[in-house]
């Protein structure tokens, strides 16, 4: 039975290097805080519904780039063509969306 116990420097295989989690939409966040007021393109999608889960997820705060922006954002759904849905977003300081 003691076979699978071990000190941690007698543990096998090698040690897993935690990688850096990247915070999606980064960038059009910070571009958003750069400029209040203007409407940033965060990503097209090829369904209506893919585009509106991306607003309820930057509106839900799902998110971590803008959840510092949360009270003051707004968040719209464009139909850009047939099968081409863009969803855009603005942080607007001192305007209280929810």
């Amino acid at each position: 039975m003691t076979g699978n116990l071990y000190d941690i420097d007698e543990l096998p295989g090698k040690p897993m290097v935690k990688a850096k989690r990247e915070l999606k939409y980064q960038e059009q966040a910070d571009t958003m805080r750069a400029n209040p007021g203007k409407y940033v393109t965060i990503y097209t999608f090829d369904s209506e519904s893919k585009a509106k889960t991306c607003r309820n997820c930057i509106l839900g705060v799902s998110y971590a780039a803008f959840k510092p922006m949360n009270q003051y954002m707004d968040v719209q759904v464009r139909e850009l063509s047939e099968h081409e849905y863009a969803v855009y977003a603005a942080y607007m300081p001192g305007v209280k969306w929810r």
